[in-house]
């Protein structure tokens, strides 16, 4: 199959069509312009030959028309292309000048006519004549007697003109433009053509660099890509630019590449763990042994099961990045808080305490934000002792719902707080809040938040708890169904206390139990260092 024309040909042919054209444009109007000087040159030796006629006469006002036509004609001087002309009555031409343009002249009898056609009461004036013989410019006075009645009208005894063979004038200045502008011309085009091919091959130089890089690239070593080598080019900027991009996407498929190999590093060490467990219990199980089996039996589905939540949470954490896993629409979250407070309930034996209750509008996926919050509301059961406090709060914070769930439990340690948010990330082993956990919960619920333009906030004490949060945008006015409010009566002031305490719970807005009185409600003018916000589309987890 035939390559399709480099772009370096593409160019310098354009960059030579161009100057051709150019050229082309020039050459041509200074040669239109040159054959209209050649017909003013020609229609000022006319004029100066009517002059001299009318000179001639007036030096001799006795002469009649015969000795005047023949004596201006023999005093005429004439250029090879011109021709004089004269004659009296019917006789025969007299003529001097070029014998070329004379013989096709009185040979052409067109021409003839028309120089002894004009009346005497017409005025002279210069004339073009194209016929078969030739292209020609001329001049033709009548010559009247001085001796005729003045009551009659004037007749011509004689004609006197000047023929100019224009066509050869107009021929001159072709030959010159073909033989002087034509080859300066080419010659120039040719010129330009190789500065262009050179220029352009220094242009495309660094392209052609980076183009030989990206294959040694895909390439790699052993049919391998090599994708830790990066684009070299420092001139010119647009190639730079150019470099600089091919590399940040080098840098994005490495990460990808990476994470990739970490996930599967990860799934394969994650599976191979309870089917190693499932495979050793049942060879050593005694098959005789009915307790045995049954006890076999639960251990098997508890693993399997333990599986099915790693798959699960596997596919979600796929279908995150595509386009259709969330599908936001307006959400009143009062009662949507209400609701879900009341599923959590269920989890676990805890104190469960409704800290703040504002009312907010936003646009999210109803099911998606659900499984977010009921994911926080499990680890802090997971990592907070029986009979503790697991408060909720819903709360309007400067364009933004605050969706927070705080624990009595263990912590998260500092060095800790960026890796739980990460795919398979857990607590340190040696940590007091390891688990065992697969450590995809909150990597889902990050994609979930960012999936709905938000952030997901740790804040967290080593022993004494800890606060996630979820802040979503608030939705705009026009966005909210007709006749909804952004909050209502109880919010006037931004912030609602909430409904009373829960039947068996200190109304202590203090929160015992953690070592700050106002954890969970932000202070913007206070920094606090065990806050991590994590920006949307941060990685997460499941739990320390």
């Amino acid at each position: 199959m035939n390559k399709p024309p480099t772009f370096r040909r593409w160019l310098v042919v354009a960059i030579a069509g161009l100057a051709a054209l150019g050229l082309a444009a020039a050459g041509g109007l200074a040669y239109l312009l040159e054959l209209r000087r050649t017909d003013s040159r020609i229609a000022g030796s006319l004029e100066r030959a009517v002059s001299e006629l009318h000179r001639y006469a007036e030096a001799h006002p006795g002469y009649t028309a015969a000795r005047l036509v023949d004596g201006a004609v023999a005093q005429s001087v004439n250029a090879a292309v011109e021709c004089t002309l004269g004659r009296v009555g019917a006789g025969a031409w007299t003529h001097a000048g070029g014998p070329a343009v004379c013989g096709r002249a009185l040979a052409d009898p067109e021409l003839t006519v028309r120089l002894v056609a004009a009346p005497p009461e017409d005025p002279v004036r210069i004339q073009h004549l194209t016929t078969g013989s030739g292209s020609y410019a001329y001049v033709s006075v009548p010559i009247v007697s001085a001796e005729a009645p003045a009551a009659e009208a004037p007749a011509a005894e004689g004609v006197y003109a000047v023929v100019i063979d224009r066509g050869a004038e107009r021929a001159q200045v072709t030959r010159s433009y073909l033989r002087g502008y034509l080859p300066v011309g080419l010659g120039a085009v040719a010129l330009v053509t190789v500065a262009g091919w050179v220029t352009a091959g220094r242009i495309l130089r660094p392209l052609r660099q980076v183009a030989a890089t990206t294959r040694e690239i895909t390439s790699g070593q052993g049919g391998r890509p090599d994708i830790g080598r990066r684009l070299e080019v420092a001139a010119p900027a647009e190639a730079a630019e150019l470099a600089a991009e091919i590399n940040t996407m080098l840098d994005a498929l490495q990460k990808a590449f990476e994470s990739q190999r970490r996930l599967l590093d990860d799934v394969g060490h994650e599976l191979r763990t309870p089917l190693t467990v499932v495979q050793g219990h049942l060879e050593l199980m005694n098959a005789d042994d009915p307790a045995e089996i049954e006890a076999e039996r639960a251990l098997v589905l508890d693993e399997l099961g333990r599986m099915r939540q790693l798959t699960d949470s596997l596919v979600t954490l796929a279908a995150a990045d595509g386009p259709d896993f969330a599908r936001l629409a307006p959400l009143e979250l009062g009662p949507w808080f209400d609701e879900v407070v009341d599923k959590a309930r269920g989890l676990g034996e805890r104190e469960w305490r409704v800290e703040a209750r504002d009312e907010a509008w936003v646009l999210a996926d109803q099911h998606r934000l659900t499984e977010a919050w009921l994911e926080l509301a499990t680890n802090a059961v997971k990592y907070s002792p029986p009979g503790s406090v697991v408060a909720f709060g819903l709360r309007r914070q400067e364009g933004w719902a605050r969706l927070s769930v705080r624990d009595n439990g263990r912590g998260i340690a500092p060095a800790d707080r960026q890796r739980v948010f990460e795919r398979f990330g857990r607590a340190r082993p040696d940590a007091p809040t390891a688990s065992a956990g697969a450590g995809l919960g909150l990597a889902i619920v990050a994609k979930i938040v960012a999936a709905h333009g938000g952030r997901v906030e740790l804040r967290s004490e080593s022993g004494r708890g800890s606060e996630f949060a979820l802040l979503l945008p608030l939705a705009p006015p026009e966005l909210r169904p007709p006749g909804a409010t952004a909050a209502g009566p109880g919010a006037a002031s931004g912030h609602s206390t909430g409904p009373g305490p829960q039947p068996g719970e200190a109304a202590n807005p203090g929160r015992p139990g953690l070592g700050h009185p106002d954890l969970g409600r932000p202070d913007p003018g206070r920094a606090d260092p065990g806050r991590a916000d994590r920006p949307a589309g941060q990685a997460g987890d499941d739990g320390p």
